[in-house]
């Protein structure tokens, strides 16, 4: 009895969140750009956070996948356009505005099906 009790109590216990994916999606409105860079904050938009650079992707892209967030989990992203002064990939960057924000919170996903189900006669 206390096996089956301490199995119970265990089964109950939170777990943590498993990561997930979300795809960014956006409408390149420059010509002159030479990529993207995209950052995200861990709370819902409006709300205050600490922005951090989370990757980028080169000219004419516009969509992002992002695996690093959680199940659960809060997000508000943006982006912004970039080239050179010069044209070269190694002159000085300047900076597009940022986009709008774009949030979500992650949906949980599907459970994984119980295994190991068995039977005995009492």
């Amino acid at each position: 009895m206390k096996v089956a009790l301490l199995t119970a109590l265990l089964l109950c216990l939170p777990t943590a969140a498993l990561a997930a994916s979300v795809t960014l999606t956006w409408t390149d409105a420059s010509t002159n750009e030479m990529g993207f860079d995209i950052e995200r904050k861990s709370v819902l938009c409006g709300a205050s956070g600490t922005w951090g650079v989370i990757g980028g992707v080169g000219m004419n892209v516009a969509t992002y996948k992002d695996l690093s967030v959680l199940e659960g989990g809060s997000y508000c992203f943006r982006l912004r356009a970039w080239n050179t002064v010069d044209g070269t990939p190694t002159g000085t960057k300047q900076y597009s505005a940022w986009s709008n924000e774009a949030g979500i919170t992650v949906p949980f996903g599907v459970p994984s099906p119980p295994t190991g189900l068995g039977v005995a006669s009492n």
